[in-house]
Order: C-alpha cells, then sequence, then structure tokens
C-alpha cells in the first residue's frame, strides 16, 4: 500500500464509544469532501476544462488512539439480542450495535484501541490489503515485547490459539473507520460472557498475560502509531 497524505496521531485517551464514533464520522466526512474535491478538478482537467489548481490539499491520514469504558458491540450483520443486551448492561457495561464488520466484542479499560480514517483509494490498496496491514501493525507491535503473535483462518491476531488483536472496520465511499484493538492490560473476564466475534475454538489474551508483567496502553501507543505508519505505506 502506498499513499500521499500525511499521519496525524490523535491521541483521546479514555472516551466512551459514542463519543470516539461521532469524532470519527466528521473526520470522514471531512477527508471525503475534500477527496471527491479533488477527483472533480482533476476529472474536469483531464477533460481540458479546467484545471486543478486551487484543489483543497489532501487532507491527513488520521490515527485515533484510545480505549474505552466498559462496552459490547455487535457488528453490523448481527441482529441485537435483547437477552444479551440485558445480562451485558447488568455487568455493567454498555451494550451498541454498530456498522462495523464482525460479530459481538468487547472494549475496555487496559485494551487501546486504534481507529484509522484512512482514503483507500489514494493508497491504492484494497479493504483486503488494509485489514492484513492492521494486522502487520499489531503482530509487530506485540514483538516489541517480545510476544511472538501470528495471524490465523480468523481475522486478527493470535498467540497460539488464543486472540489478542481484534479488527472490525467499514469502508464508506473508500474512506475506512472503526478499526482495530489490542489487548494490553485488559481484563479478560469481560470476554468470558460472551464469543468473542463468534469465535469458539479459541481464549483471549493479552500482553500483560504473555509477557508475566503489567503492559499499559502509554508504553504501547508509540509502537502502535509507528508500525501502523509503516505498514500501511508498503
Amino acid at each position: 500500500m502506498a499513499g500521499s497524505a500525511r499521519l496525524a496521531v490523535l491521541r483521546l485517551g479514555r472516551i466512551g464509544w459514542t463519543q470516539a464514533e461521532v469524532v470519527q464520522k466528521a473526520l470522514v466526512a471531512s477527508k471525503t469532501a475534500a477527496a471527491t474535491a479533488i477527483r472533480g478538478r482533476r476529472a474536469t482537467a483531464a477533460t481540458g476544462q479546467g484545471d486543478s489548481t486551487g484543489a483543497p490539499a489532501v487532507p491527513d491520514d488520521v490515527l485515533l488512539l484510545c480505549e474505552h469504558p466498559p462496552v459490547y458491540t455487535t457488528g453490523r450483520r448481527m441482529q441485537p439480542d435483547p437477552q444479551e443486551q440485558r445480562l451485558l448492561e447488568n455487568l455493567g457495561a454498555e451494550y451498541l450495535h454498530c456498522q462495523r464488520g464482525g460479530q459481538t466484542t468487547f472494549h475496555g479499560p487496559g485494551q487501546l484501541v486504534g481507529y484509522p480514517i484512512v482514503d483507500l483509494r489514494a493508497l491504492g490498496g484494497g479493504t483486503r490489503c488494509f485489514v492484513h496491514a492492521l494486522e502487520e501493525t499489531m503482530i509487530r507491535t506485540c514483538a516489541e515485547f517480545g510476544v511472538s503473535a501470528t495471524r490465523s483462518e480468523h481475522t486478527g491476531v493470535w498467540v497460539g490459539s488464543n486472540k489478542i488483536g481484534a479488527i472490525g472496520i467499514q469502508v464508506s465511499r473508500g474512506m475506512t473507520w472503526h478499526g482495530f484493538a489490542l489487548n494490553c492490560a485488559t481484563d479478560l473476564s469481560w470476554f468470558g460472557h460472551i464469543e468473542p466475534c463468534g469465535i469458539t475454538d479459541g481464549g483471549v489474551t493479552s500482553l500483560s498475560v504473555e509477557t508475566g508483567k503489567q503492559v499499559d496502553i502509554a508504553e504501547v501507543e508509540d509502537y502502535i502509531a509507528h508500525h501502523f505508519a509503516s505498514c500501511i505505506r508498503n
């Protein structure tokens, strides 16, 4: 994958899932409008009826980094389950239906969540290539802590049969949003109330479990940002 836009990394800290979605939608709308204007100017110039001067600058690609209070989210192909919702909300978590791919998953304290707002058409790669780049980002980040993570037949990143990184993205008019989540110091008992991403033949793990020491989000953010920038440009 390759592209001309710069990458801006915005660290949101702990933020509600719904609030983070509002930020994503605003960035997607801004990038989509600018990209549409740029392509329109170029198309007009190609016909000899105008020129591309004065077109808006290519906006930065953005990587939002954050963590959420406890929340279970279900993907766009899942029908909300009122019984499941009551059960999970009684645990003290939110339960939300969203537009990303994938099934039910958990986000919460100690989990680093990344939301890339990227123009796939400018990068020159498709959705599958982008998912591969997100997996590679987390694999390389795990390696920084001496953890050997790999891909599997399922989307995401694994240590043996245990999932350490999840992916669920949405692409709207060529723009990505939603994203990935890497378990750093997550309380893994939250996952015990669901089948994470619908997978029944594997468990979950975290960097803290795999290293035997506390690995906080603050220690991981710079590695994620660095490897994401590298992976989407290669």
